[in-house]
Formats: structure tokens, C-alpha cells, sequence
């Protein structure tokens, strides 16, 4: 069994009670078949450290695991709990001094998670920032409102800002706990407006008393989704972003009734990316046993998808430090090619509404 299928294997047993993924686990850690340091390695990259320890404690497996991985994963659940407390604390906190100066707010990624409660008594997400979308005309207010109650935004971030004013968040604030909150002008950095709009989430966001709004279960799914395979190349680059993929399977087991698969798909196709969605549900499929909505049928490009993850995990594990080398290359590379691929779409979309606005006119 390799890494990836083993972290993967433990995610599923824990969050989906996958019987068989929890019998591949067991079997593993009691013959001592794990590599214990790339699984650490690989967990720890993806920030999923607590999902091992949880699953580990429902099987009861701690008897067959090393001491020293024993304490490492203890201590950093031990920290993760102690996380998603202060986060708790710091949302309400922060949405308080919003409420005062009736500045309307949305909570996204992790922030969102935490007020619908995904992970209550099963799994603590490590957090890393607080997203809160705002709208246009209270950015700076907002910003400067949490400056005046105890955070500040390092030098760095602040001149980083000053060279690119047009990122999708402003200068990230942290306060005394250490606690990070980004404020965002847009929803994802590389913006395909056919996608998703901050207007419609605001639109369809969902209400808390005295917690932000958070988006809707369909707004999360596509928010995850952008997150986990466009804004960070990962399908480009052929990986799968572990935590996302986490907080994806919670929201479809909280909310797949509610979710608007048909409306997900169109917006992809509309923007000439429906290929990436297939690929997704597809990949949880196969490495995590949940099934792919209908609407998302295998097909060659899936097909491929899962083989260049596989290939790049086994190629990652077997070289010593190849991705050390060749990564920074392939980012770069998919960097350049998502550039490239967003002037097409978006010259293509604007060809077609234009030849349908000039015949629909011409037809009247």
C-alpha cells in the first residue's frame, strides 16, 4: 500500500466508516507496513494529522505505532483542539466589532466550516487563517476596525500589497493568539467570472445569529472545488489537496440534498472547465470510496487524471528530494499555462456572446 492510499484510507475509514478502507489500515499498521516518516511527511503537508490520530483512536491501533509517532500525533491534536477553540472564540469576537458598525460579512473555506459545525466531535480541521468576504464599500473600514482592536498586518504582507493592490484579499491581519484573518475583495484569486460571483454568494448566504453568513451548500461545494483544484494548480499539477478534499466529503454528508448539481456543471462548461469537476468527484471516488454524483461519469480525462496522481506519488517517494527539483519547475509551468488558459476562455466566451447577440438580433 502506498502513502497516499494509506492517508487516504485513514480519511475515509474515519469519516465515512468505509469498512473496507478501515480493514486496509488495520492490516498495515499491525504487520508493519507503514513507512511512518513519509506518512507524517505527507499528512503533515496536507494538514490532516488530526484525521490519522482520530482514526488510530477509533481502531484502537496505538499498541502497534511507534511511541515517538504516538506523541508527535497527540501533541499536535492536543494544539488543533486548542485551534479550533480560539477560532471559535476569534469569529465571534471579530464578527462583534462588525455588528457594531453594521458592516455585513461572509465567512468562507474554514471559517464557514467551523459555524456549520462540519467537524464537531469527529474531526478537527488545523486552521491556518479566518476568510471573511466583504463587500466593496466597507473593505477599508473593516480593515482598519481590527487593526484598532488588536491586530496588525506584518510589514511584509503590507508592502507585498502595495505591489499588487489587485490580489484577492487585503494585508492579512494577525492578533496577540496568533490568529490570521484575511479579508477578501474577491472569492479565489485567478477570478473566472462565469464561475462564481461574490454577489450571488451574498445573494443565496446563509444566516447565523450574531456569526457571520456563510455560503450556500452549493456555493461551499463550488468554493472547494476552485480552491482545491484550480487556484492551486492541483490539477494541473496532478496532486490532490488532501484538507480540501476533507471538507469537501463533510459538506456533501451534511448537505448533498441540497446541493444544485446541475447548476455546477453548466457553470463549468460555460467557462470550458467542466472537465475539472469530472475529475474531482472521480478521484474521491477512487481513492476514497465515496461515490461521484450522477451528473459525473468516468471518461478517459479522469482516467488519466488518477493514473499521474498515482504515477507522481510513487515517483515522489521512490526519487529522494525529485520533487525538490522538478516541482518548482512545474508550478511555474502551470502558472503560465492557467494565464494562458484563462485569456482563451475568456476570449472564446466573449466571441460567443457576441456571434449570439449579433444572430438572435439578426433573426428577430
Amino acid at each position: 500500500m502506498s502513502t497516499l492510499t494509506f492517508v487516504c484510507n485513514n480519511i475515509a475509514s474515519l469519516i465515512l466508516n468505509n469498512k473496507e478502507a478501515a480493514e486496509k489500515v488495520r492490516n498495515a499498521v499491525t504487520t508493519n507496513r507503514v513507512n511512518w516518516q513519509k506518512v507524517i511527511e505527507l499528512a503533515s503537508g496536507w494538514l490532516v494529522l488530526p484525521t490519522l490520530y482520530d482514526n488510530f483512536e477509533k481502531q484502537k491501533l496505538w499498541s502497534y505505532i511507534p511511541e515517538d509517532i504516538f506523541l508527535y500525533l497527540k501533541t499536535v491534536h492536543e494544539l488543533s483542539e486548542e485551534r479550533a477553540v480560539t477560532t471559535q472564540k476569534d469569529i465571534s469576537e471579530v464578527f462583534s466589532y462588525f455588528i457594531e458598525k453594521n458592516i455585513p460579512a461572509v465567512a468562507i473555506k474554514g471559517a464557514a466550516y467551523h459555524i456549520n459545525k462540519l467537524y464537531s466531535g469527529t474531526t478537527q480541521r488545523i486552521e491556518s487563517d479566518i476568510d471573511l468576504l466583504i463587500p466593496d464599500n466597507y473593505l477599508t473600514l473593516s480593515y482598519d476596525l481590527l487593526k484598532n482592536n488588536g491586530f496588525s498586518a506584518p510589514k511584509e504582507y503590507e508592502e507585498l500589497w502595495e505591489k499588487r493592490p489587485t490580489e484577492h484579499h487585503l494585508p492579512s491581519l494577525l492578533n496577540k493568539s496568533g490568529t490570521e484573518i484575511e479579508i477578501h475583495q474577491f472569492l479565489y484569486l485567478h477570478r473566472v467570472s462565469t464561475l462564481l460571483t461574490s454577489a450571488e454568494v451574498w445573494d443565496k448566504a446563509i444566516t447565523h445569529d450574531r456569526l457571520p453568513d456563510t455560503p450556500s451548500p452549493t456555493h461551499m461545494i463550488m468554493l472547494a472545488l476552485i480552491h482545491g483544484m484550480i487556484t492551486n494548480n492541483c490539477y494541473c499539477l496532478h496532486i490532490l489537496n488532501l484538507r480540501v478534499i476533507q471538507d469537501t466529503i463533510l459538506i456533501r454528508q451534511q448537505y448533498e440534498k441540497e446541493i444544485d448539481w446541475v447548476f455546477i456543471e453548466k457553470r463549468f462548461k460555460a467557462a470550458h472547465l467542466n472537465h475539472i469537476p469530472s475529475a474531482y468527484f472521480q478521484s474521491i471516488e477512487y481513492f476514497f470510496g465515496m461515490p461521484a454524483p450522477v451528473i459525473y461519469k468516468k471518461n478517459w480525462r479522469t482516467f488519466i487524471f488518477i493514473q499521474r496522481i498515482r504515477l507522481n506519488n510513487w515517483l515522489g517517494h521512490t526519487i529522494p528530494y525529485l520533487q525538490l527539483f522538478i516541482f518548482p519547475i512545474k508550478r511555474r509551468y502551470c502558472n503560465e499555462k492557467s494565464t494562458f488558459s484563462k485569456f482563451y476562455r475568456d476570449y472564446w466566451i466573449r466571441l460567443q456572446n457576441k456571434a449570439h447577440k449579433i444572430f438572435s438580433n439578426k433573426f428577430k
